[in-house]
This record gives structure tokens, sequence and C-alpha cells, in this order.
């Protein structure tokens, strides 16, 4: 009787646990999880040339997804932007950041996210970025690429 009872509290847990690990999943595409995180919208003519997000068991997961648009989207760069509270127009910053930065970016993307050296950002070729918290939106001015980069938590 006493083996039932242990047998039952341990499928219990068992169950419980695959429960609460499934429901804390969430299923949302890349825009929806970056508007999500940053309160910021992706244009939806802008196609998804790659995606990654990492996995983490508590926090935040990292994400890395590649934008290309076909014009120049002029609109997104003076957006709106809502998130915790927090409402305001992205300021892209026009110019370089720091050489660390750009460094610690691709070492954090190649070694720990395995992104392909294909889809690390093209440094050589001019920029503005968007930095906010732990998430930096990236935009290659002559490839017309948008790169949101999350290091999560």
């Amino acid at each position: 009787m006493r083996k039932n009872l242990v047998r039952i509290a341990i499928m219990m847990v068992i169950v419980l646990s695959v429960f609460f690990i499934t429901s804390c999943a969430q299923d949302e595409s890349p825009r929806e999880r970056i508007k999500r995180i940053s309160g910021v919208s992706i244009p939806e003519d802008a196609e998804i040339i790659y995606n990654y997000i990492g996995s983490t068991f508590s926090g935040r997961a990292p994400q890395y997804t590649i934008f290309k648009f076909k014009d120049e989207p002029t609109d997104f760069f003076t957006s709106d932007f809502s998130y915790g509270g927090e409402i305001g127009m992205l300021s892209f910053v026009y110019g370089r950041m720091e050489f660390e930065d750009e460094s610690e970016i691709e070492m954090r993307l190649k070694k720990y996210a395995c992104i392909p050296d294909e889809y690390l950002p093209k440094w050589e070729s001019n920029y503005i970025y968007y930095e906010q918290r732990v998430s930096k939106f990236i935009y290659f001015t002559e490839l017309k690429i948008l790169i949101f980069d999350n290091r999560g938590y």
C-alpha cells in the first residue's frame, strides 16, 4: 500500500513538472517575441532571413533575428515603442559602436549561439543602431538588413 502511494506521488510530480515546463514555452513568431520583449513592431514587409532563439530554464532566452527590407524602411526609424510603462520613439544612433561591443556581439553569437558566419553582422558595412537594455537593433544601411540581437538573461 505504501509503495503504491509513493509511486502515485512520483507520477503526480512528473506529470506536474512536464505540465509546468511545457506551459512555459510560448508559441510565438519572431516578430511577436520582439514586440513582447522590446515593445518595437517590426514592419510586416521585412522578410525574416535568419532566426535563432536560444533556450533557458528561467529568465529570457537569447534571440538573434535578421530581417531584409526591399525598400528603405524610413517610417520604422521614427516609429513609437511601448514597453514596461515606457513610451517613446526609436532613436537610432548614427555612428559605430565601440570595437569591444562589436567584438563581444560576434564572439557571443559564434561561441554560444553557433550562428553561421554568413549570418553574422557585417561590421565593415555602414550601420546605425538602437540599444535597449539587453537588446540591440542594428540596421545596415547599404544592405537594408535589420538585426535584432537580444542577449537574454
